[in-house]
């Protein structure tokens, strides 16, 4: 199988390069292989209002625009060690004014963003990308990164094929698939090593709604980490929890301590 370009990974990198380079060279063979089947679920629904403008520009607005996801105009912490709240806001709440929706990429939504449902979210990049031209397969992993000293020459595929491309792209995130190949170092200050645990709830109550459809992240400080409080539709939210990873490792240990004679009981649920 070949390629003018193939990237590794269909989630929104992916997929928003795959988009962007058709619009701009519509002739170009853009393959995109994604190992996993969409819709899933992703962490990372938060986000910012330079997000919007390339939305805009990849023709993709309108189409996330109608999925009604919550406009995002800032968000409200707690920090350090006091209990005293404080926001920032990429739009002053108090001139905010309810429009209908879907709305046109103009005026007060050029400074506001999203806080999406990554499952339908990710899933409407993907497809965007397919509209323009771009190859997807979904359900395809790649098993191999074939190089040449510094030159990648080839991906071989889980099912054998082999795909070649003038261009290779690693969208794979944090599974960095060509990176590891190619032996490229990365730089983990380890302030920055952390872990995030969440999940998504039902039915939870907003903590702040202006208007009819905006909203405002909650993070709040614990100390030890933090917690996220993110609404994303009238009845899903995502709430999680960011730890430093040794700080989890270390509790991990606690916990099996705690446990490493359970009593019968709690053996019997643990099956």
């Amino acid at each position: 199988m070949k390629a003018t370009v193939a990237v590794i990974g269909g989630g929104p990198a992916g997929s928003t390069l795959g988009a962007l380079i058709k619009r701009y060279a519509p002739k170009t063979d853009v393959l995109i292989l994604e190992r996993e089947s969409f819709p899933r679920d992703h962490v990372g629904e938060s986000q910012l209002p330079n997000v919007c403008a390339v939305l805009a520009e990849m023709g993709v607005w309108d189409k996330i625009e109608r999925a009604g996801f919550p406009i995002k105009i800032g968000a409200t912490y707690r920090w350090g060690r006091t209990d005293d709240l404080w926001d920032f806001e990429f739009y002053p709440a108090h001139r905010f004014v309810d429009e209908p929706r879907p709305a046109k990429y103009e005026g007060q939504r050029t400074q506001t963003a999203f806080q999406v449902d990554r499952a339908i979210y990710d899933k409407i990049l993907l497809d965007h990308a397919k509209e323009l031209g771009c190859r997807v397969l979904e359900q395809t992993k790649v098993a191999a990164i074939e190089r040449d000293g510094d030159r990648v020459c080839g991906l071989t595929l889980e099912s054998g094929e082999r795909v070649e491309a003038k261009f290779y792209v690693d969208a794979s995130g944090n599974s960095g698939i060509l990176r590891r190949a190619m032996e490229v170092e990365v730089d983990e200050p380890t302030s920055l090593r952390n872990v995030a645990f969440w999940e998504y709830w039902r039915n939870a109550e907003w903590a702040v709604t202006v208007g009819k459809g905006a909203t405002k992240v909650q993070v709040m400080s614990l100390g030890y980490g933090w917690l996220w409080f993110i609404p994303l539709g009238p009845d899903r939210t995502s709430v999680g929890l960011v730890c430093p990873a040794e700080y989890a490792k270390r509790a991990a240990s606690v916990l099996r301590t705690s446990t490493a004679k359970p009593s019968p009981a709690i053996r019997a649920s643990a099956r």
